[in-house]
């Protein structure tokens, strides 16, 4: 499974884009362990996080797709326009269902709901079969009432990190710090 891959782009340009992005993740890279990903997860629709999967999807022979509704009807639109849209695989995740999703043999997900600055966005709960337990927030913010979404799922959060994850990966974004 891969997450957030297309994630880090400034946006000068298409031409600075590409270039930025190939010196980011080289295809060569991908190539090494493309027939290994089942799975690519998108945490919410900033064009950031979606902006290289025209690039990326073809390299990776198109994995599966997994992300929030709001998010894969974004994505949907963005490859449609890039041309990509019919060789794209998807699978709609409901972060207010408490369910696993079993991607490839090795990763069970369950996605929770968090705040950002875009509504419907997603943390992830993974777990592997040797004991591996990480929980993924990347960009969020703590919002007892966002004006167009649901707060973010505390409860959840709580429980996962009662379970002793191994891995935590985060990242609050600036606009999110009181100054």
């Amino acid at each position: 499974v891969a997450i957030e891959i297309a994630n880090k782009f400034q946006f000068l340009n298409e031409r600075k884009q590409q270039a930025f992005l190939l010196n980011y993740i080289p295809e060569t890279h991908f190539s090494k362990f493309k027939k290994n990903i089942k799975g690519l997860i998108i945490t919410h629709a900033h064009l950031d996080h979606i902006w290289a999967l025209k690039h990326i999807l073809p390299a990776l022979d198109f994995p599966t797709l997994y992300g929030t509704k709001l998010t894969i009807w974004i994505i949907k639109k963005w490859l449609e326009e890039n041309k990509l849209l019919p060789y794209s695989k998807f699978v709609e995740v409901d972060t207010d269902k408490n369910e696993k999703i079993k991607i490839g043999n090795n990763f069970d997900v369950e996605f929770f709901r968090v705040n950002h600055s875009v509504p419907d966005c997603a943390g992830l709960y993974i777990t592997t079969p040797n004991g591996f337990k990480a929980v993924h927030t990347w960009d969020f913010k703590i919002d007892f009432a966002p004006e167009i979404d649901k707060p973010a799922d505390l409860a959840r959060v709580w429980e996962y990190g009662r379970k002793w994850i191994t891995l935590f990966l985060s990242d609050l974004p600036r606009d999110t710090i009181a100054r």
